[in-house]
Formats: structure tokens, C-alpha cells, sequence
């Protein structure tokens, strides 16, 4: 059997690379992932143009009518050059010392921030960032692609001819979803050495280190990084295949997908800190356990239990292992349906559209 789905396999990536779709899901999944590269970069650059103009306020003691102290803008660069015509009204040169004082304690800060920026666009952390980036766009475009995968021999009228020639129903469908899941991994190594490339240019132009970090251990965390934004993506192939059976329809498959992921974020965004008992249903949907299970990322550090602002409130994530349980169950049972409904569907002709 095995044998026989890898061939499959291969006769169905001979047919998918002449297609346009693949290549520009590809294209739209490596653009979108490369925002985790060059929005820091850029806003980095806006800080370091804006330099040290860092503002700050400070009180004089003087009362406005409100009765609160008045407090009073001041440029922290012209301070620091000793410009006293920066100092707010009513303070005297005499004080032009605390102020700067004041202003070197706020271009610390300001240094520090400006690293920080620079850290998330450099490597190894822009990885983790970009296949998380990637990871949310690619689960749309995973079920678009699985969905013409499996559905387009229904539209085209050709599913009966397959099996006719002698392929098996168990072997047509699991060469299908082999063929999805290696694309998917596929996608995410391209996500990663696309954002090593990007990264090492975005750093050298930012004037950031070298590869000191790259060793063993970069190289497990890497490993680490792109099987689990792979995993993440297995309960929506499988969801797409589902429906693109059951509906013997490519559109199905992606409408139901697609709808289901928007859904589940607009509900958790309205319902998660408003109705109390929805917090537990939450824990076991699908797009709330693959953003708990993206938390993990092992380059960027471990940040399981990380707060996430939900709505107006904050809400914390089920456990990174609780994710994995809830999307392998996921993924099991969605694939032994469609199965169990693939076996038992009779083969129609056409379908006559998506």
C-alpha cells in the first residue's frame, strides 16, 4: 500500500507543479513572512534617524488651575549639548544638571529599545517570528491547496478514472494528503532559509554581529522551530480534506476552512472575556491551540504561558503540551473520517464546478 500511495504521490506532484496555484500560494506565504523581517528593520530605522530627540517631562514645582503640578516638554538632545534655551519656562540654568541627568537616564532606555528592535529582525529570534508570521497566513492557504488537491477530480469528472485503473481508495487519498503535508513542510523551509537570507541583510545593513550563534544547538532549535509551525497546519489540511469529500467540492472545502478560522477568532475576540464559560470551549478549538502551540518557539526562548490580549482583558493559552494533545486529536479524527466517508462515497461523474 505504501508503495503504491508514494507513486500516486508522485503522479500527483508531476500534475500539481504545472499548476499556477502552488507556485503563487508560495509566493504570497514567502512575502507575508518576510514582515517579520523588514517591519522591525524599518521601524528601527525611524528610531535611530529620529536619534537621541527623546522628550521628556519634568515638574517645577508650579500649579496650574486644575490644581495638578504643570508639567513641561524638553528636548533631551539639546539638553545634553548644554543648550540652555531648551530649558522649559520658569527654569533656572542652575537646574540644567538634573535635567541632564534626567535625559541620560531616558537615552539608556531609548538604547535599549533601539537593540530590542534590532534583536527581533536579526537572528536566530526573526525566525521564529516569521514562521509564525507564515503559520497564520499559510493555514488559509493550506486549505485552499488541499482542497483543489482533493476536490479538482470531482470537479473534473476524472476521480472515477483513477480508481478504475487500479488505485486504491485508501492509497488515492493518502498520497493526496502525503503529497499536502510534505508541501507544507516544503513551505516552511523555504519560510526559514528565506528569513536567513533576508535577516543576515537586514543585520549587516543594520550593522548587527555575525553568526556566532550559529552551532549545534541553533541548528536543534531550528529543526525544532519549523516542525512545530508544520505540525500547526496538519488540522487544516485534514479539516479541508473533510469537507472537500463530503461536499465533492473544491469551494467547500476552502469556504469551510477559511470561514471556520475567521469565525473561531471573531467569537474568542468578542465571547473569550465576556462569557465565562466559553473560556473552557476555547481551550479546545482549533486556532487557539495553535497559537498556545506557536508559543514554544524554542530560538526566540521559551514563552509558554506568555499573556495575550484578547478583547480588553488578558488571557492566558492552554499548556504548549495541552495544544499538542488537542491538535493531534484534531488531526486524527478529521483524517479517519475522511477516510471512513471517502471508502463509503460512491463515485459520481463531473461534479460540474468547484
Amino acid at each position: 500500500m505504501a508503495a503504491k500511495a508514494l507513486v500516486l504521490a508522485r503522479w500527483e506532484w508531476f500534475k500539481l507543479r504545472r499548476r499556477w496555484m502552488p507556485w503563487i500560494l508560495l509566493a504570497i506565504a514567502l512575502v507575508f513572512s518576510q514582515l517579520a523581517v523588514w517591519g522591525p528593520y524599518f521601524a528601527y530605522q525611524q528610531q535611530k534617524n529620529n536619534g537621541p530627540m527623546l522628550r521628556s517631562t519634568m515638574g517645577l514645582g508650579a500649579i496650574g488651575p486644575d490644581g495638578k503640578e504643570v508639567r513641561y516638554q524638553f528636548n533631551c538632545k539639546q539638553i545634553l549639548e548644554g543648550d540652555t534655551s531648551a530649558l522649559p519656562p520658569g527654569a533656572a540654568p542652575s537646574m540644567m544638571e538634573d535635567f541632564r541627568a534626567n535625559c541620560r537616564q531616558l537615552a539608556t532606555q531609548y538604547e535599549q529599545a533601539l537593540e530590542e528592535t534590532k534583536r527581533n529582525f536579526t537572528l536566530p529570534v526573526s525566525i521564529p517570528a516569521a514562521l509564525a508570521v507564515a503559520g497564520s497566513f499559510s493555514i488559509i492557504l493550506i486549505a485552499i491547496m488541499t482542497s483543489s488537491l482533493v476536490g479538482s477530480d470531482y470537479g473534473w469528472g476524472t476521480l472515477r478514472t483513477v480508481l478504475a485503473r487500479g488505485a486504491g481508495r485508501s492509497q488515492y487519498l493518502a498520497a493526496k494528503l502525503a503529497l499536502m503535508a510534505a508541501g507544507a513542510l516544503g513551505l516552511m523551509l523555504m519560510v526559514a532559509l528565506a528569513t536567513m537570507v533576508s535577516s543576515s541583510i537586514a543585520g549587516a545593513m543594520a550593522g548587527a554581529g555575525g553568526f556566532a550563534f550559529f552551532e549545534m544547538g541553533f541548528l536543534k532549535n531550528l529543526t525544532l522551530d519549523i516542525g512545530r509551525a508544520w505540525i500547526a497546519l496538519w488540522p487544516f489540511i485534514a479539516l479541508s480534506s473533510l469537507v472537500a469529500i463530503l461536499a465533492r467540492s473544491t469551494v467547500a472545502g476552502m469556504a469551510a476552512a477559511i470561514g471556520y478560522y475567521f469565525a473561531e477568532i471573531i467569537a474568542s475576540g468578542i465571547l473569550l472575556n465576556v462569557v465565562d464559560w466559553f473560556k473552557n470551549m476555547a481551550d479546545y478549538m482549533l486556532v487557539r491551540n495553535i497559537s498556545a502551540w506557536m508559543q514554544g518557539m524554542r530560538l526566540g526562548g521559551p514563552r509558554e504561558g506568555v499573556q495575550v490580549e484578547v478583547g480588553v482583558s488578558f488571557s492566558q493559552y492552554p499548556s504548549e503540551w495541552h495544544a499538542l494533545l488537542v491538535l493531534a486529536a484534531y488531526t486524527v479524527a478529521l483524517t479517519v473520517l475522511a477516510f471512513w466517508v471517502f471508502q463509503r462515497r460512491d463515485v459520481a461523474g463531473s461534479g460540474g464546478g468547484g
